[in-house]
């Protein structure tokens, strides 16, 4: 089966991460765990071309810290924080992107490159599967049903 890169991380993690109703068939089981290893195998051989260096690690670690240090689980927090707080973490934020700037420069190239390849077609041997075998998609799921079947849809086998 042609896909992209992107297809190939998208249906893995689609696939790890759904709550599907029960009763599931075997065949979608079988499926669904065949693909999760080509799938996987795909994804550890992207990762192993685009390596993480250790300062730009090191920074995430750093800028992490600082955003813990604040009190911010998500990016909307600092709208909510006084002026001075918020000048006081951009301050904190932009020097430590300054210290690291060569790093950050170094991994956006990595980043930019890495977004060329996942768009790149493949063939990957998956298992698909007939509509008839497919689950609901439970209602518990982080993401939409509509974003769910748009990357399972990949898997499902055109019966006209």
């Amino acid at each position: 089966m042609k896909l992209t890169r992107k297809d190939v991380v998208e249906l893995d993690h689609v696939l790890k991460t759904t709550n599907f109703e029960m009763p599931i068939c075997a065949r979608f089981r079988y499926a669904t765990s065949i693909n999760l290893k080509k799938t996987s195998a795909e994804i550890e051989e992207i990762t192993a071309a685009f390596p993480i260096s250790e300062s730009y690690a090191e920074f995430t670690q750093k800028q992490g810290a600082i955003y813990t240090e604040y009190g911010v689980t998500k990016l909307e927090d600092i709208a909510e924080f006084e002026e001075e707080k918020q000048q006081e973490l951009e301050a904190k934020l932009d020097a430590i992107k300054e210290e690291y700037a060569d790093a950050i420069e170094e991994q956006e190239a990595i980043e930019a490159e890495k977004r060329v390849f996942l768009d790149e077609e493949i063939e990957l041997n998956l298992r698909q599967i007939k509509i008839d075998d497919m689950p609901d998609i439970a209602e518990d799921n982080m993401y939409p049903h509509w974003e769910i079947w748009r990357v399972i849809e990949l898997l499902v086998l055109d019966e006209d």
